[in-house]
């Protein structure tokens, strides 16, 4: 219970004390996995996850919360390896493909990093992190018109997708089309009026368009709320 209220380290004492009672476990080494995770102990939460797969290699959750985890500390191709591993054992699991293109994204690899978008959007077509990451990287091999209809589809499902919005702006601005991710910032702050990036890029568009008073004011904004 402690684990799905958000109290992470009396959760830890519980599986400890759960392990120790039975060292073979599996689930109490899982869960004590993803709850080391969610403190940041990224090490201890790949070493249960580890246990977790040597007491039961076909454990399809484990694969993929090593791979979560390894991706964040840097470990792509242990990543990729996971989620491999993943999709052999389910081929039909939307996250891990999902998963393994934000690895393959992430080593500039971006054509196929959309194959596995495309598969995790053909599964389910309502994935609209799924939308949103393939537009980036269709925007990242310079495919900016193709990236915005992937945006569009991503705000189409949720009209309050900011991160959605603030790339469709940066493709847009790709393209020329200035005033329309002027529009499209202007949601983003709408939505978030703390996403200092946001002012950023709202600023260099006003800049290109020549107004530069209010360039200028977006540029303070994100002095003033951060960093530049």
């Amino acid at each position: 219970m402690k684990h799905y209220t958000g109290d992470f380290q009396g959760a830890i004492k519980d599986f400890n004390r759960a392990i120790e009672l039975d060292p073979n476990y599996r689930d109490a080494y899982y869960n004590r996995g993803t709850a080391k995770h969610h403190t940041r102990d990224f090490q201890g939460a790949i070493k249960d996850f580890n246990k977790t797969i040597e007491l039961d290699p076909n454990y399809i959750e484990a694969y993929y919360n090593r791979g979560v985890v390894r991706h964040y500390t840097g470990d792509f191709q242990g990543a990729i390896k996971d989620f491999n591993r993943g999709i052999k054992l389910d081929p039909n699991d939307t996250g891990i493909y999902y998963s393994r293109g934000n690895v393959i994204y992430d080593l500039g690899n971006f054509s196929e990093a959309i194959k596995d978008f495309n598969k995790a959007i053909e599964l389910n077509p309502n994935f609209k992190e799924a939308y949103n990451n393939r537009g980036n990287a269709k925007q990242s091999l310079g495919d900016f018109r193709e990236a915005i209809k992937d945006f569009d589809k991503a705000i189409k499902l949720d009209p309050n997708f900011e991160v959605a919005y603030c790339n469709r702006g940066t493709a847009k601005m790709d393209l020329g089309d200035l005033s329309g991710a002027i529009e499209d910032f202007n949601r983003v702050i709408e939505l978030d009026p703390n996403s200092i990036d946001t002012y950023n890029y709202r600023g260099k568009a006003k800049r290109e368009l020549g107004d530069y008073e209010g360039a200028l004011e977006d540029f303070n904004e994100a002095i003033k709320r951060g960093r530049f």
